[in-house]
């Protein structure tokens, strides 16, 4: 095996590096204009539920995900259930980014 480190890369032009920053920065716009999409749309969600009846509102966000953790808490029947049912809709919450879809 060669033991030596790999040879460095000629430094950029500046040209090449005014390149390298430009695509740095259109990158960085591209994602800030997601997160702000994201956002908006977050927010237009959420004047949406608020407009909903009690019913509309407990059907949209939170009777499938308990429908679902109270099915899996069936199967399983943990000794403290009320415990395991809080970890499950933390664990399967879909507004966690990297929530968990499968089961425990």
């Amino acid at each position: 095996m060669d033991a030596r480190p790999p040879p460095e890369a000629p430094p950029l032009s500046r040209e090449g590096q005014l390149a390298a920053l430009q695509q740095q920065q259109a990158q960085l716009q591209g994602e800030l204009l997601r997160q702000q999409q994201q956002q908006a749309a977050q927010l237009q969600a959420n004047s949406h539920l608020k407009s909903l009846p009690i019913r509309a509102y407990l059907d949209q966000t939170v009777v499938p995900i308990l429908l679902d953790g109270m099915s899996e808490l069936a199967k399983e029947r943990p000794p403290n259930p009320v415990e395991w049912l809080a970890s499950y809709l933390i664990q399967h919450d879909p507004q966690r980014s990297g929530a968990s879809k499968g089961p425990r």
